[in-house]
This record gives C-alpha cells, structure tokens and sequence, in this order.
C-alpha cells in the first residue's frame, strides 16, 4: 500500500526540480486580469531619500509619516491621509512606533513630485499608550527643499512646554 499517490510524488519532484529552472510567466489576456486597473505608482528615479527619525522626548511616539506624488501642488490635507501613510519600514515592528530616545531610518525610493511629511507625529504615555499631545506638521518637496540622494532627519522633541519637530537636510 502506497502512503503518497503518485501525483504527489510528481507534485513534490515538479516543486524541488522548479526553483533550478528559469520560468517566465506569461499573463493569459483571457484570463480577466488584463482589465484590472495598475497600480497608480511612480516611476521611481534610480535613487533614494534616506529619512532619518530621532524621538529626543521620553513618550513613545508615532512619527506618523506620510508619503505623496503631487509635490509640486501638495498641501497638508492632501497628504496627511491614510492610504499616505508610510509605516511599513519605521519603528518598532514596521507600526511607525518609535521607543523613547530612539531613532530609525527607512530608505524611500526617490521619484519625480515625491512629497514626505509628518502631521507633527503622536507622542504617547510609554504605561497608557494616552496621548500626550502632537508636534507641528513638516511637508517637504522634492525639489523645492530636498534633492534625492539627501538624508532628512525629524527631530522629535519636547521643548518649552510642547512638542515640535525640527527638520535637518544634508
């Protein structure tokens, strides 16, 4: 008596035997999925902006991040919405929470209208996770205040009574 039929003997030779080879997939134009609408992506320039974010403050913080294509017309409404915000390689598990007197970077591919800002980010109680207040919104456009290649540091920190956020170019 046989433990595995044949097909998933040759399903497991097929698996083993396929990363060896060179395979292009060709989409099927009947399959339906011609029709789906692309994704609105920019054409990334070879280059990157490395964005440096340092939380000088004793509160947790949510440097809420924010990433648009129309910086040439930007403006704060625009971009501080949520299918801009830009989590995915910043802070504690990728969530955009950085620990108090820390400091992470993230590379972002650098495009024609590329536009990075913070809404001032969410400082937050380390035991409540209670907010504490916000810093003032930064929105930078490249360009006009940052060129690719550049490294751009937030400053996170608490000064005279409130929370603010400094901006830094090199």
């Amino acid at each position: 008596m046989d433990r595995y039929p044949l097909s998933w003997c040759a399903l497991l030779v097929v698996a083993l035997l396929l990363p060896a080879c060179d395979l292009t997939i060709q989409p099927n134009p009947d399959d339906g999925l011609g029709s789906l609408p692309l994704p609105d992506n920019p054409e990334p320039i070879a280059d990157t902006v490395n964005l440096r974010l340092v939380n000088l403050t004793s509160s947790a913080l949510q440097a809420q991040i924010f990433i648009g294509s129309n910086g040439s017309t930007a403006t704060l409404e625009e971009l501080f919405v949520p299918a801009n915000l830009f989590t995915e390689k910043i802070g504690l598990a990728a969530s955009g929470l950085l620990a108090p007197a820390s400091s992470d970077t993230a590379l972002i591919d650098c495009f024609d209208d590329l536009v990075i800002g913070t809404d001032g980010g969410r400082f937050l109680d380390v035991e409540t996770g209670q907010e504490l207040g916000m810093g003032d919104p930064r929105l930078l456009q490249r360009g006009f205040v940052f060129d690719c290649d550049d490294e751009i540091t937030l400053i996170y920190r608490f000064t005279g009574g409130r929370y603010q956020v400094d901006v830094t170019l090199e």
